[in-house]
């Protein structure tokens, strides 16, 4: 089928064409931005271009040289009577190509930069005091499109037509960002059938879990006088297990390391008289579904009171993204958000606390331990995001 080309004012309008006409066998070759109407290049407005095809179907290669045998004479016999369902055999499907992937993958980057494009435009507009705020907004890392819809909501409030000071904007920016990051969220201590409050930290490879447990243990040790308990189930590294037990040797507290998940239960019955247990668990990669799978195991036997996520500051929005969505099958309760000190702007935060039904705890802003850790106060992260401030210099 001959490609066609599909105009709107909009990149939803222009998709909304393409599916009306091609349905769900459409196939996108190509978009971009293409002035339309005007005289001469006067008077003529942006509109969003889309060249689209039918996907054409895989058709299985015909063998040559051979010939194809005669049917046979005698028929075979026909059941006289089928009963339930007939089942189809499986059309193997033929590997898609790597470039094909990559086409991909890069029509969908061109659709994304559009549709940021497109976000840039609707404020183009505004006075130039919201333009600043934008922008500062944008190099603090928060996502462009909440940036957009932020500072558009300033933009609404103007009635008077007036500009708006730039202490007045910041001000509504932070109330906005406090609220959606919601009071903080701390580890609560709520002894339940004898046994101590279970608290594990999950994440990834390399976003700081062995050293905030560390940091949290040694908190809840030295400041307010908690029997702490400690158990790692990270026998993956064996480095990560000797740093945690040279915590637990320093302040005085028991280390349980559990193998299996059927030695989760014998660990925490013997540390039954702690006030708290903290689980450090292996880094997992948020695309390996097995090996998540089994960190899921392990919870399951332990039955955490609360479950912390741990993410990085320092992550692109991306991979924070992903993360939350796998993660989010271990049941969730609070976020702990790490090396703040480390990450160009920690804008990020707004996108993640918007994403996840599950509030922040705590976030750290170096390597000390314990002081480099701090219960989350919105208000004072939303200052820092507005101001551009950075963990340990605001």
């Amino acid at each position: 089928m001959k490609p066609r080309i599909y105009q709107a004012d909009t990149m939803a309008g222009a998709l909304a064409k393409v599916k009306r006409d091609l349905g769900q066998r459409a196939v996108i070759l190509r978009t971009r931005t293409v002035k339309s109407g005007g005289l001469f290049g006067v008077g003529a407005r942006n509109r969003v271009e889309i060249t689209a095809g039918e996907e054409m179907p895989y058709l299985p290669a015909q063998p040559t040289g051979e010939v194809a045998p005669a049917r046979s004479a005698v028929a075979a016999p026909i059941p006289a009577r089928v009963t339930g369902p007939i089942a189809e055999a499986p059309v193997p499907q033929p590997p898609v190509p790597a470039a094909f992937q990559r086409e991909l993958q890069d029509i969908k980057s061109l659709v994304q930069r559009l549709v940021q494009t497109q976000s840039r435009d609707s404020l183009s507009h505004l006075h130039p005091q919201l333009h600043q705020a934008y922008t500062r907004l944008i190099q603090n890392e928060v996502a462009e499109e909440l940036a957009a819809d932020f500072i558009g909501r300033i933009n609404d409030r103007q009635t008077d037509g007036r500009p708006l000071d730039p202490a007045t904007i910041n001000e509504f920016l932070v109330q906005q960002f406090a609220r959606v990051m919601a009071p903080g969220a701390p580890i609560q201590l709520t002894r339940k059938q004898g046994r101590a409050t279970v608290v594990a930290l999950v994440g990834a490879t390399g976003v700081g879990k062995t050293t905030t447990i560390a940091k949290l243990a040694a908190q809840f040790r030295l400041k307010q006088g908690c029997r702490v308990g400690l158990v790692t189930i990270d026998t993956y590294r064996i480095a990560a297990t000797e740093q945690l037990r040279t915590y637990a040797e320093i302040i005085d507290a028991p280390l349980e390391v559990v193998l299996t998940p059927q030695d989760m239960k014998p660990a925490l019955e013997r540390l039954r008289d702690c006030d708290i247990v903290l689980i450090d668990t292996a880094g997992r990669s948020q695309f390996d579904r097995e090996k998540l799978n089994e960190l899921g195991e392990f919870l399951s036997a332990a039955e955490p009171d609360e479950t912390h996520l741990v993410l990085s500051a320092t992550s692109s929005h991306a991979v924070l993204m992903k993360a939350m969505e796998e993660f989010s099958s271990l049941k969730i309760d609070r976020v702990i958000f790490t090396k703040l000190d480390e990450a160009v702007g920690i804008g990020t935060l707004l996108a993640v606390c918007r994403k996840l039904d599950a509030k922040l705890s705590y976030v750290t802003t170096g390597q000390d331990v314990p002081s480099d850790i701090e219960e989350s106060d919105g208000r004072k992260l939303a200052e820092m995001i507005v101001g551009g401030a950075r963990a340990g210099n605001n």
